[in-house]
């Protein structure tokens, strides 16, 4: 891909957020997932650069046993 703006970055979590065109989307996938793997403990994190793409990585927590 083309990379995420700074703009989309500081919102792309936001409930209602989209970049598509009207009627083309809720805006309600990445806030799910957020909200999911928070709710869990887990964490997101994304890098992205202009022109080279973007990575999305999932921390999920471990969970161990004594």
């Amino acid at each position: 891909g083309s990379g995420i703006t700074d703009a989309v970055l500081s919102a792309m979590f936001d409930p209602f957020f989209s970049t598509k065109e009207v009627k083309k989307g809720s805006g309600l996938g990445l806030p799910m997932v957020h909200g999911t793997m928070h709710g869990y403990k887990g964490h997101i994190l994304v890098e992205s650069r202009t022109d080279e793409g973007a990575a999305f990585r999932l921390l999920f927590p471990v969970k161990r046993e004594n």
